[in-house]
């Protein structure tokens, strides 16, 4: 369809961090037109997401909490704050924007 067909022009970004360091980091900067954003939780344990720039904290504020295999995506309201993420050291997520 067309929704389909406007996500596969979009140049995608890997922001993944393939080894969380058990403290809040930085897996996408703030990006004012950012137009597509996904974050997956490939890891076995819940990670923390901070959707709006701030410290990531399991159970804090502005942070959603994802469960092992879950995942967000955001294709029609996305944030363009800083993405933050805190998860085990040692853990996955694979992050894309466009």
């Amino acid at each position: 369809g067309a929704l389909a067909h406007h996500i596969a022009a979009l140049p995608f970004q890997d922001r993944s961090i393939t080894s969380l360091s058990g403290s809040s980091q930085t897996a996408a900067v703030a990006k004012n037109h950012r137009r597509f954003l996904l974050i997956e939780n490939t890891g076995s344990a819940t990670i923390g997401v901070n959707l709006c720039g701030g410290t990531a904290a399991i159970g804090g504020t502005g942070t959603v909490t994802i469960v092992a295999n879950g995942s967000l995506m955001f294709d029609r309201v996305v944030p363009n704050t800083a993405i933050n993420v805190i998860g085990t050291a040692g853990q996955p997520v694979t992050v894309i924007q466009a």
